[in-house]
Formats: structure tokens, sequence, C-alpha cells
């Protein structure tokens, strides 16, 4: 297990595959199937992602926030609207560049055994 968090703000969004090596597979929630990933798919909420063995995946935000799958994870997107990120990493490793949260903002990726949260406050 994994985890590397970096600070730098911007406004919250839907996490987009801006690349992707080898075999990479998610399941949007309430789909029954896993689907290819592909650059430039949108991972919604609620959905679920793999990583074969020598696959990567890199997720962007449109704040710029960056977030790099590694091989042999599964990782699902429990919130990325507004201005809040909820992320749960079932499994594998993963590396994120967070940019500076809003006030109120938060940042937050769990796993079974740890649970890492960034929050913003307001300003003066």
């Amino acid at each position: 297990l994994i985890l590397v968090l970096a600070a730098a703000t911007g406004a919250a969004a839907v996490p987009k595959a801006s690349r992707v090596q080898g075999r990479v597979e998610f399941r949007p929630p309430r789909a029954a199937e896993w689907r290819p990933i592909e650059a430039g798919t949108e991972i919604p909420d609620g959905s679920r992602i793999q990583t074969s063995l020598g696959s990567r995946l890199e997720m962007t935000l449109d704040d710029g926030s960056v977030t790099t799958l590694r091989e042999n994870s599964i990782f699902e997107v429990l919130r990325a609207s507004g201005n809040r990120y909820e992320f749960r990493l079932w499994i594998g490793g993963l590396r994120n560049v967070v940019r500076p949260l809003d006030p109120g903002g938060t940042y937050q990726v769990r796993t079974p055994i740890a649970t890492v949260r960034m929050a913003c406050c307001t300003s003066t």
C-alpha cells in the first residue's frame, strides 16, 4: 500500500482518464460488466476501476489534480463533485497530486487499514 499526497486550489470535477497503459477496466454504478478505459473516459461517482499486471491509469480532474493508479489495483470513486473528493483504494497503490482546496473542500482516500484526509479551512 502506497499513498502519496501533495497539496497544491480549484474546483473539483469528475475524474477523466488522461493516460492509460496496459489493461485497465471500470464498472460504472449499476453496470453488470467491466468496460475498458481509454484516454478521455469520464469516470462517474460510484465507479470501480481495476488495473492488471503491468498496467497503469492516470486520472485528471478539471482543477489539475492527478491520481495515478498502479498495477494490480482496485479503486473506487465514491464522490468527486463540488469541492469534495472521496475515493477508496481496496488494494494496490496510487499517487495523488492534489491542487490546493477551496475553503470547505476535502480530499479523502480510504483504504482497508487507513484514511488520508485533507481539508481546507476558511481563509482569513
